[in-house]
């Protein structure tokens, strides 16, 4: 096959599959997670049932890579966020809240919480402490989190506790989530910081 032509249907077949995670994206929001169908699927994606179980065997199939689509794209924001700030205990507090916010906006239902338990979210767990890792460490380096406990737990306690963010019913009462967790992880003594916004 050219080259050119092999290009070509990659290209077509990205474009087909983005389009069914578009179109599940879009579903979701309109009927929830418990209520999708293929049918909804392929309509969305303006594609014919046929077309949609050529890409994927099943719903949870297609549940599975809209998921995981959608976890690492939030992984990007939180890198995208770190990298917007030079002050450690921004850079912390920025991290946090976009988790918080981005856990607060995740899909109703059983099925989306076990999709976060699913086996192909084991790399982006482990990408998601990376990040709050990295963000404790320089907070802590500039005084900010305490050394007493391991910042490998540290982090595991933020994932853990801002993922309390899906129940709360606004973004101040997310702030204020994120504002408790970040002094709880304070030096024991230190006067609580005030984050720039």
């Amino acid at each position: 096959m050219p080259r050119i032509w092999d290009a070509t249907v990659s290209g077509h077949r990205d474009a087909v599959r983005n389009a069914i995670l578009d179109g599940t994206a879009k579903e979701i929001h309109r009927v929830g997670v418990a209520s999708l169908s293929m049918s909804d699927v392929a309509q969305a994606a303006g594609i014919s049932r046929a077309t949609l179980y050529k890409y994927f065997p099943d719903l949870d199939a297609v549940l599975e890579a809209w998921h995981h689509r959608m976890v690492h794209s939030h992984l990007a924001a939180l890198e995208t966020v770190s990298r917007e700030h030079d002050d450690a205990a921004e850079r912390l507090h920025a991290v946090l809240r976009e988790y918080a916010i981005l856990r607060a906006n995740r899909p109703d239902g059983q099925i989306a919480i076990s999709l976060h338990d699913a086996p192909h979210m084991g790399g982006a767990s482990v990408e998601l402490r990376a990040v709050f890792t990295s963000v404790l460490n320089d907070a802590a380096d500039a005084g900010g989190v305490t050394r007493q406990i391991p910042i490998a737990e540290a982090a595991i306690y933020c994932e853990y506790a801002l993922s309390a963010a899906v129940e709360l019913p606004s973004r101040d009462a997310i702030d204020r989530l994120v504002e408790l967790v970040i002094a709880s992880l304070a030096p024991p003594g230190s006067a609580p910081s005030e984050p720039k916004r």
